[in-house]
């Protein structure tokens, strides 16, 4: 946990920006073992990227990574090969969006306003957060919870999803 607000991560789903409490791209890189560089680290993106992110025909893309705070690049650690830190210098080979497949997890994108303000950000309460459970890079569940803890009103389960298709 950050004692800042981080910038967050933007989901797009059904044409709409949403702001994202997760960093699905944090396994990847840690499975790589790349490390990010960059000029200046600022303490409100740590993580030194922003990532966009979609939600397209039950999974989850990839679309855009820039470094926050001046020119990055990445490394391997205990390596001196370096790229730039950008979609394409992560993923050469991608021709477009990148499906997240490496990723298992919760998706936490606060809607609404904010109903209780915590200095670290991505722990205040909002009036409602979308969470989207993802395994494989596979949308398997999209729920609403809301502030008062009232039960999940789920908005899609995986059998309600179209087939998966690449991009």
């Amino acid at each position: 946990m950050h004692t800042t607000a981080q910038i967050p991560e933007t989901l797009r789903f059904d044409d709409e920006v949403l702001l994202m409490c997760s960093t699905p791209l944090e396994p990847w890189l840690e499975q790589q073992r790349l490390v990010l560089c960059s000029e200046r680290v600022s303490p409100s993106c740590v993580r030194r990227y922003v990532a966009q992110w979609e939600l397209q025909r039950g999974r989850l893309y990839l679309t855009e990574v820039r470094p926050f705070g001046g020119h990055a690049f990445v490394r391997r650690r205990g390596g001196y090969a370096t790229s730039e830190l950008s979609l394409k210098g992560l993923f050469p080979q991608a021709q477009g969006p990148v499906c997240a497949d490496w990723f298992s997890g919760q998706l936490r994108c606060p809607t609404g306003p904010i109903a209780k303000y915590r200095d670290a950000g991505d722990d205040s309460v909002h009036e409602q957060d979308m969470l989207v459970d993802i395994e494989a890079g596979h949308v398997v569940r999209i729920a609403f919870r809301h502030k008062d803890g009232e039960p999940l009103r789920v908005l899609a389960h995986v059998q309600d999803m179209p087939l998966c298709a690449a991009a």
